[in-house]
């Protein structure tokens, strides 16, 4: 939704609350299930597995790049950036399709924000990336 409301933006602060922010959330919400996910298929080389499933993301940033670049001069901003819209749910929702927990979810036991660590942990983690990802784009 993220990506297909930044190609109505027509002013920045409209892309940075499409991109920026409905897009990070979206993407933070997608990435730790689906990495969560290949750690439960596999015992042996894990860390290659998992490895392996966090490069698609830098793979896909590089081809969103050059596709980008082509396309913006020959059929503007607006449909530039639809087209890695309609290639993010197609594969997105092939995905979906395909993905299936291994392991069956626990009924029971506290859930994870009624404890105060985790709850501090959250916190503590989203402040950390704030703070990483600030340097990064400034």
């Amino acid at each position: 939704m993220g990506i297909f409301m930044t190609s109505l933006g027509k002013e920045y602060w409209q892309i940075i609350l499409s991109q920026g922010i409905c897009v990070g959330i979206g993407n933070g919400l997608l990435f730790c299930p689906t990495i969560s996910l290949v750690s439960k298929y596999f015992t042996t080389k894990k860390a290659l597995t998992m490895g392996l499933a966090a490069a698609g993301s830098a793979t896909g940033g590089l081809i969103y790049l050059a596709l980008v670049q082509q396309l913006l001069p020959k059929i503007g901003f607006g449909w530039t950036i639809r087209l890695p819209g309609f290639v993010t749910l197609a594969t997105g929702g092939l995905a979906g399709v395909l993905s299936k927990s291994r392991v069956t979810s626990r009924k029971s036991g506290p859930s994870t924000f009624k404890e105060a660590p985790s709850v501090f942990y959250c916190i503590a983690i989203f402040l950390n990336f704030m703070g990483l990802y600030y340097a990064f784009y400034y």
